[in-house]
């Protein structure tokens, strides 16, 4: 497998619990490192909260799943049983939270924010940009040949524009961004992206030891009733001979004092 195969795919492990992430990896052609720690699998996704998928969906016309997104109004109500205007008032308004920064890997060096710190994030909706998203399996197998992992559809999802703003206080995020905001229940609302290092606004500088790489860090944010919780992490690659190792590991997440965040 090649290294740009191992980070790009990282957008679908976003979509997946930590088992399926793992077992994922391990049916492509990477050997697979252990998970550095509970925490590491906090990566968008992996971590607790809206899952979106038990198994990864990629484009193509061998997609497994295929994919119906159809317009809604901001008060109308999905089958789901919310509308995007409920979702949106989940998921609106300034939270502040406890952070801890600490990729828990020796071979990375992660600056300039250390140990406890604190996080600002606020999500700002743009009206009338709602889809709701459906998935139906096609047609073949109901498990990929070659994979250990069977093959089931995302959940559907009501998704909308909007603004995410996010500040730590040591300044390593300062990040205004234009994303998608997901919502699976009418209870939190989840946001992932990929935040590729040359459009950082913040100071966050990842330094890997030789014969080690990382890919762009992810960046997840779920936010419910006055509540936010979030990671920021990506895939670490290191050279062993002829194979490559890779793991998911976190550089941040919050708020502390949660089992997959505890300092």
């Amino acid at each position: 497998m090649t290294r740009r195969n191992v980070r790009s795919d990282l957008v679908f492990l976003v979509e997946t619990k930590h088992s399926r992430c793992v077992a994922w990896l391990r049916s492509k052609s990477v050997r697979v490192v252990p998970i550095v720690a509970t925490v590491a699998l906090s990566l968008s996704g992996c971590l607790g909260g809206q899952t979106g998928s038990e198994s990864p969906t990629k484009e193509g016309n061998d997609a497994p799943c295929e994919q119906v997104s159809t317009a809604l109004a901001d008060d109308a109500v999905s089958l789901l049983g919310f509308s995007v205007a409920d979702a949106a008032r989940v998921g609106s308004g300034p939270r502040s939270a406890a952070m801890f920064w600490g990729s828990l890997a020796p071979e990375l060096s992660v600056a300039p924010e250390q140990g406890l710190s604190s996080v600002a994030v606020e999500l700002i909706p743009k009206a009338n940009s709602g889809v709701f998203v459906q998935y139906s399996l096609k047609e073949y197998a109901a498990k990929k040949p070659g994979a250990n992992v069977a093959v089931q559809c995302p959940a559907s999802e009501l998704r909308y524009r909007a603004e995410l703003v996010i500040a730590s206080a040591g300044g390593a995020l300062n990040e205004r961004r234009a994303v998608v905001a997901r919502a699976q229940n009418d209870k939190s609302v989840s946001v992932y992206f990929e935040l590729p290092s040359s459009e950082l606004e913040g100071s966050l500088t990842v330094t890997p030891s030789a014969g080690v790489s990382v890919g762009s860090p992810v960046l997840s944010v779920e936010l419910g009733a006055e509540q936010v919780r979030g990671s920021l992490g990506a895939v670490m690659e290191q050279q062993n001979g002829t194979s490559v190792g890779a793991r998911i590991v976190t550089y941040a997440c919050w708020p502390t004092g949660l089992p997959d965040c505890a300092p």
